[in-house]
């Protein structure tokens, strides 16, 4: 258990906000498993109390399926308070009823 979560901790930017690390590499900083896989390792070592999961999403890009490892992320605030920054991250295939 304790090697999974140092692996997952050395490709968090932030453990406050569970950002990935930049410019992390496929097969060399980490894995891509299939769903169900994904599914059996949480229920074999299960995940910290509020952490969020790190599932991503496929996206059908032309002439090929891409893993979208880094969703686009959105920082929203008022222009009356720059300090107060909300960030969110989308996937290139989320709709905006989602």
């Amino acid at each position: 258990m304790l090697e999974i979560i140092v692996l997952v901790c050395s490709l968090l930017s932030d453990l406050d906000s569970y950002h990935l690390k930049e410019r992390l590499v496929e097969n060399e900083d980490f894995m891509l498993v299939p769903a169900e896989a994904w599914h059996k390792l949480l229920l074999w070592y299960g995940m910290t109390d509020g952490q969020p999961a790190l599932e991503r999403k496929v996206v059908d890009l032309p002439s090929t399926l891409k893993v979208e490892v880094y969703p686009v992320e959105i920082f929203l605030c008022l222009h009356s308070n720059m300090e107060n920054v909300i960030s969110a991250q989308f996937s290139r295939t989320d709709s905006i009823c989602e």
